[in-house]
């Protein structure tokens, strides 16, 4: 759990009660997998999440929902680098008063002469 809360060595060995070199002794194979836990542990709790989402509760649908979104935005921007693109991707706000912003210079509506005179 340690791992998959982004703990340090130190603060995981703390937490067990052992030295670091002990932890790293024993506990060497783990270590090294420590963004697999973290993945392991994200897994798990949308899984708690579902399955509480599915049983009505309210809570957890958004919070599912929430974790979604955070997740398809950071692949969004892992394909944007990919492709040579580093800005962050654009949230739903920014993207609505972009899509606004367009319309109006669409369909030039600010500009003088436009409507009944």
């Amino acid at each position: 759990m340690g791992l998959a809360m982004s703990y340090s060595d130190q603060e995981i060995a703390e937490g067990l009660g052992v030295s670091l070199p002990t932890l790293r002794k024993y506990y060497f194979s783990e270590l090294k997998r420590r963004d697999m836990q973290r993945s392991r542990f994200e897994l798990w709790r949308a899984e708690t999440l579902a399955k509480k989402a599915r049983d009505g509760d309210v809570g957890a649908m958004k919070e599912l929902t929430r974790i979604v979104d955070r997740r398809d935005r950071q692949l969004l921007h892992e394909k944007m680098q990919a492709a040579g693109d580093d800005s962050p991707p654009e949230g739903k706000k920014e993207a609505r008063r972009r899509a606004a912003a367009e319309t109006i210079d669409e369909n030039d509506l600010l500009k003088p002469g436009f409507g009944p005179h």
